[in-house]
């Protein structure tokens, strides 16, 4: 089971400090708890398991923006899956933003933009970008591997409509493109 904890090494339940937000694993025969080692000094919240159970896919602030991210279990890949201009987002700060599909390869996942939230079918076999684990958070912003300059994606239009859209080159944040838009 996998669950967003407060406790970690800042916390400190006599002067009540908590730590930033850290997704944590509970081994439910033992009762063993293991926090992810993910990014320092940031929340990681919206735990899912991958269809496959060999992944979980989060949320992180790391860069200043709310994005998904996908970490192996085992430790051996850290991978940012979306990259978007203002952020993945539920309605507050800390509602469920995404979902996986346990029969598909598919992510679902809401983005606020321009004055509203659109929601987005991901693949989730999308190769993502590796992300190396940092002690504070970056202020590059990092840029999706795979995807080529100009590329388009699909954002959501008039209801019942899609429209295709080209990222803004200089800002460099967009939704992978093999994203659709869902109405």
């Amino acid at each position: 089971m996998a669950f967003v904890s407060d406790r970690g090494p800042q916390t400190d339940f006599g002067r009540l400090r908590y730590s930033h937000y850290q997704i944590t694993l509970l081994d439910v025969a033992t009762g063993g708890l293991r926090a992810l080692p993910l990014f320092a000094n940031v929340d990681h919240i919206n735990p899912q398991f991958s269809a496959d159970g060999t992944a979980i896919y989060f949320l992180s602030d790391q860069d200043g923006f709310s994005d998904v991210y996908r970490a192996r279990l085992d430790g051996s890949r850290l991978e940012r899956i979306t990259q978007v201009a203002t952020a993945v987002s539920g309605v507050t700060r800390l509602s469920p933003a995404f979902t996986v599909a346990r029969d598909t390869p598919m992510l679902v996942l809401s983005v606020f933009e321009e004055r509203g939230f659109n929601i987005y079918a991901v693949d989730e076999q999308l190769a993502g970008t590796p992300v190396q684990r940092v002690a504070a958070p970056p202020h590059a912003v990092l840029a999706m591997a795979g995807i080529p300059s100009g590329a388009t994606v699909d954002a959501a239009g008039p209801p019942g409509e899609t429209v295709s859209a080209e990222p803004d080159p200089a800002e460099g944040r967009m939704l992978p493109a093999a994203s659709r838009a869902v109405r």
